[in-house]
């Protein structure tokens, strides 16, 4: 499950959504300058100053004030660049123009803005490419079309976009993969079939897609797999099925079988795991348990999973999201009854510890990520810092880095007062 923010009458609520409905993928958020939103010194992302253009194409290189890159929809409708992925040194987007619908667009350094392919050609009907991630010099994503539904594509920039398969083959039933995850020179991801329901799917250039597991064999029904991230040669994840609820798998490319790695809620009721993240040969994630509530956990090949910080102790939950490694600590957003949603930085020698309480008293600091649609996905890491949204109670989603060990810095009221610069969904 992902979860999405929403404002209601100054409290944040945290509601349940159903899963891929806002990820992007793309990877990042590691001590890697490569993130996806990141080109030629640059972060890039949505925005709007308040001026006439809506929400586009915007960068940052962490000294300048951020600048308009361009305006993709023209006039004052939105184009709402999201899925920011790098590529040969071009920057790939889903972004929105009049004539095209949400299609592929591309930013070059040196000529700006175009249109890659009009993927679905019914009139201003979107194909929407969601998914992105660069994969051996080529970028594959989901897509729509009336021909084969929600579907796995790739673009060549030699031979331009291509359907990689048509999963579910019911007519125009779409399969909407979903987390596509680079390991062991293939590619992994949530896919949808009406005998299999979502379950792994695994791309081998040489022999196409095939079902890597069905992890939940009651009939049709689904495990969900998702949060893909490898460890120690393995790829661990969350996953569902009756015996377990959601809890951490594994998939072992040698013995090539998926069984369970941990279960932290034991007999069906299922711990939640969500947002892995790396470090130091181990993997943290959120997990909840009777006793905890949704906190930190840690899991470790040998030992196995155990809680790594109880913030909100007790029972209640402290929900930490967008866990990023940034100089071998992890920074993530997190709740406390004290300060709202702030952000929080866990140390293994020193545990977890507040950042900031950038939004003073009860109130929510909510730091997300920056490449709209992602959340809640990584923060982006640039040259040693940490950039993402925020607000300060006064101003709206603003622009903010971090360089570890001091407090967040905003870029600047971009859009002076209460609104947005930041296109948080």
């Amino acid at each position: 499950m992902q979860r999405k923010r929403s404002e209601v009458l100054g409290i944040t609520v945290v509601a349940a959504m159903l899963a891929g409905l806002i990820a992007c993928g793309g990877g990042g958020g590691d001590d890697n300058p490569d993130s996806p939103n990141v080109l030629g010194g640059y972060v890039f992302f949505p925005a709007d100053d308040g001026g006439e253009d809506g929400y586009e194409l915007w960068r940052f290189n962490g000294i300048d004030m951020p600048d308009q890159v361009a305006d993709i929809n023209s006039g004052s409708e939105s184009s709402e660049p999201v899925c920011l992925t790098e590529l040969g040194g071009k920057l790939y987007m889903n972004a929105i123009s009049a004539s095209t619908g949400r299609e592929l667009f591309v930013y070059d350094p040196i000529y700006g803005v175009s249109l890659v392919a009009d993927i679905n050609t019914d009139g201003t009907n979107s194909s929407s490419p969601w998914e992105m991630m660069e994969w051996g010099g080529k970028l594959y994503f989901r897509a729509e079309t009336t021909a084969v539904g929600n579907e796995l594509f790739v673009y060549d920039p030699l031979d331009g976009v291509s359907l990689v398969a048509d999963i579910n083959t019911d007519g125009n039933g779409s399969s909407t993969p979903d987390d596509l995850t680079a390991f062991n020179d293939k590619l992994f991801f949530e896919a949808y079939t009406p005998t299999t329901g979502y379950e792994l799917f695994v791309y081998d250039p040489l022999d196409g897609v095939t079902l890597a597991a069905d992890i939940n064999t009651n009939g049709n029904n689904s495990s969900n797999p998702g949060d893909f991230t490898e460890l120690g040669g393995k790829l661990y994840f969350e996953a569902t099925t009756p015996a377990t609820g959601t809890e951490l798998f594994v998939y072992d490319p040698i013995l090539d079988e998926v069984s369970l790695a941990a279960e932290i809620n034991s007999g069906g009721v299922g711990s939640a795991v969500r947002s892995l993240a790396v470090l130091d040969g181990r993997l943290y994630f959120e997990a909840t348990s009777s006793s905890t509530g949704y906190e930190l956990f840690v899991f470790d090949p040998i030992s196995g999973a155990n809680l790594a910080a109880d913030i909100n102790s007790g029972s209640e939950s402290s929900f930490p999201s967008a866990i990023t490694v940034l100089g071998g600590k992890l920074y993530f957003q997190a709740y406390l009854p004290a300060v709202g949603y702030e952000l929080f930085v866990y140390d293994p020698i020193d545990g977890a510890s507040l950042v900031a309480d950038l939004n003073s008293g009860t109130g929510s600091f909510n730091p997300i990520p920056i490449d709209a649609g992602r959340w809640p996905g990584w923060f982006t890491v640039m040259d040693g810092k940490l950039y993402f949204a925020a607000t300060n109670g006064s101003d709206g989603f603003e622009l903010y880095t971090l360089e570890p060990g001091e407090v967040p810095v905003q870029a600047g009221d971009m859009n002076p007062g209460p609104d947005d610069f930041i296109f948080a969904p």
